[in-house]
């Protein structure tokens, strides 16, 4: 009889494994920068990770440090992440993940306030301690535009998105009635 805690898994269900455990990487950055967790966007960074993103190429937890608090008071800001490449070897893996970052200011007057960017982030990950985090990344811009906008009524039959830690994500279903408030 095989003892199971012991069997070595199948290599090709660990990197299956793997590339899940990273998209989850991926998807926790997107949750923390649109909810402004801080907590939870340094959580996906080794503490020597290394960013380039625009202007700022340094550590990446001094790149989350230069984050303006009153900008993400008043600046909506939403990510989509589309399809990640993932190559696994061992325990470093690279990735290509393609996102569309929508940042809104207020609507009025005819200055652009509506900024949208195609982009991919291009990602060093690597496992240490059993744990996948982010060890390098490099953000591009393919393509990037600037709207004028008005507010659409229907928003205002929605729950609203909020920062951290009000947002609804984060009240994880306790309160059905909660959930619904607005």
């Amino acid at each position: 009889m095989n003892d199971v805690s012991t069997a070595q898994p199948d290599p090709r269900i660990q990197v299956l494994l793997d590339k899940d455990a990273i998209r989850d990487v991926l998807a926790r950055y997107t949750r923390g920068i649109d909810r402004y967790d801080l907590d939870l966007v340094r959580s996906v960074f080794h503490p020597d990770a290394i960013e380039s993103h625009g202007p700022f190429h340094g550590l990446s937890h001094d790149w989350i440090d230069t984050f303006d608090p009153e900008e993400f008071r008043t600046v909506e800001r939403h990510h989509q992440l589309g399809q990640s490449i993932i190559e696994v070897d061992g325990d470093v893996a690279y990735s290509e993940t393609y996102v569309l970052a929508t940042r809104g200011h207020q609507p009025g007057g005819d200055e652009p306030n509506v900024e949208i960017v195609h982009g991919r982030y291009i990602d060093r990950l690597e496992r240490r301690d059993g744990e996948w985090k982010i060890a390098r990344r490099t953000a591009t811009i393919d393509y990037a535009s600037r709207l004028v906008s008005s507010e659409w009524a229907a928003t205002a039959t929605f729950v609203r998105g909020l920062r951290y830690p009000e947002d609804v994500v984060y009240r994880h279903a306790d309160d059905d009635a909660e959930l619904t408030s607005r």
